[in-house]
Parts: C-alpha cells; sequence; structure tokens
C-alpha cells in the first residue's frame, strides 16, 4: 500500500509539472525565446494591421491583411525573430557575463533598447516591402505610401512591446504575491487558502516569462501543494506531514 501511494505521488508530480508551463523538456534560454517572439510578434502583427490602415484608410480588410502578410513573408518575420534572438547576447555583454537567459524583465527592457529593435525592424520593413514589391505582391504606390508612413508602423510597435513588458511587470508581481500567499496557508495548514492561491498562481504564470527563480520557487510549492492533495485522496489523517523523501522530492523535480 504504501510503494503505491509513492508510486501515485511520482505520477501526479510528474503529470502535473509537465503541463504547468511546457518548458520541463526545454531549457529557460529556448522557453524564453519562445515567448518572446509570441509576444513581440503579436505587437508587430498588431502594428502592421493598425500602421497599414492609417497610412492607407482605402485599403478594405481583406487587402490590409493581404499587405501585411506581404510585408511578413518577405524577410520581416524571420528578420523580427532573428533580431528577438539576440537580444540576450546584448544582455550577456553589458553585465560580462554569459548566461544566454534574462533573470528579470530590466534586462528586456534594457536590451530591447540598446539592441535598436525598432530600428531593425525599420530596416527590415524597408527590405520587405521591396521584396513584396518585386514579386508583385504589393503596387509600387502602396510600398511607397507604405514606406512615407513607416512611422507610424514604428511608434506602434514601440508602444504594444512597451505595454507588453509593463504587463509582465504586473504578471510576476501577482505570481510573487500569490506564492507568499501559499506558503502563509501552508504554514497555517489551511488547504482551502492553499488551494485558491494555487489557481490564481497557475492563472498567472501561463501569462509570465519564464524566469529561473520564479519558476523554481512556483515548481517547489507545486510539488508540495499536489504531494498534499494526494495526502488527501488516500485519506491521510495528517495530510500535512510530509516525510523527508516526500520534501526532497519537492526539491529535486524542481
Amino acid at each position: 500500500m504504501i510503494s503505491e501511494v509513492v508510486l501515485l505521488n511520482l505520477d501526479n508530480l510528474k503529470n502535473n509539472i509537465e503541463n504547468t508551463l511546457d518548458i520541463i523538456s526545454k531549457n529557460i534560454s529556448e522557453a524564453q525565446d519562445k515567448f518572446l517572439k509570441s509576444n513581440f510578434g503579436q505587437a508587430l502583427n498588431s502594428a502592421l494591421d493598425l500602421g497599414i490602415q492609417i497610412v492607407m484608410p482605402d485599403l478594405i480588410e481583406d487587402e490590409v491583411i493581404d499587405v501585411k502578410n506581404a510585408i511578413l513573408d518577405g524577410g520581416l518575420k524571420a528578420g523580427f525573430n532573428s533580431a528577438i534572438e539576440s537580444l540576450k547576447n546584448i544582455k550577456d555583454s553589458a553585465i560580462g557575463i554569459i548566461t544566454g537567459t534574462f533573470d528579470n524583465i530590466s534586462q528586456i527592457q534594457t536590451a530591447v533598447k540598446k539592441g535598436g529593435l525598432i530600428d531593425t525592424a525599420s530596416s527590415l520593413i524597408d527590405t520587405a516591402l521591396e521584396k513584396a514589391e518585386d514579386k508583385g505582391l504589393i503596387s509600387k504606390d502602396i510600398q511607397k505610401e507604405i514606406k512615407k508612413g513607416k512611422n507610424t508602423i514604428l511608434n506602434k510597435l514601440n508602444d504594444n512591446i512597451s505595454e507588453n513588458l509593463e504587463n509582465q511587470v504586473k504578471y510576476l508581481e501577482k505570481v510573487n504575491e500569490y506564492n507568499e500567499k501559499w506558503q502563509e496557508c501552508y504554514e497555517k495548514q489551511d488547504f482551502d487558502g492553499m488551494e485558491r492561491a494555487y489557481k490564481n498562481l497557475k492563472k498567472y504564470m501561463e501569462k509570465c516569462i519564464p524566469f529561473e527563480n520564479v519558476i523554481n520557487t512556483a515548481r517547489k510549492n507545486e510539488n508540495i501543494h499536489s504531494i498534499i492533495k494526494n495526502n488527501i485522496m488516500s485519506e491521510k489523517d495528517d495530510i500535512f506531514n510530509l516525510t523527508e523523501n516526500q520534501l526532497e522530492l519537492s526539491e529535486a523535480l524542481v
């Protein structure tokens, strides 16, 4: 019976961790790249949508989408992703230590500014417009108009990225807040309070860029939470009475 409970603990922990942030089988650097490409990519997509509409108000919605796709496929998307990947090199160069990861939002904000991400986007848009015209995907008139009004797109892109990073600061504050609430409830042996904090913690973790220190704390709490929950399912008398092996397991699976 004891061995079955131990096995159940292990299975629950492994399944729970795998479903948390989709980074268990990846390293932090890859997870951060994926996150930034997705979020900054959305910022670029939104900036193009609005910018093209402002610069060329006579275009209907489908035409705006076609023009936007032509620019993205003309090298803007690939080039922008490469520029995002290089941001960590800028951070490493600034601090003089090669880590390949970001440790906080401030480092990303600094890298975006020093790395000239917006300036890079500007030159990429120029190149993409020329390629799209050469391939016959857009007319010369559209190419000229968008190039002329390019600053509208760039300003919107800058605003979108800044807003995205400001939101990240708020999400991380929430993650820290619910980590602390979970810990407080754990110390009081208040499982209902732990459950509420845990659900909110997971919600905000899914929105956050993965930082190693944040993830490790959240995972450790999650592992202990899973063990205690399993103790409830196993109808143990003292659900908070964790063995040394269980506590070591919660640390090992971080």
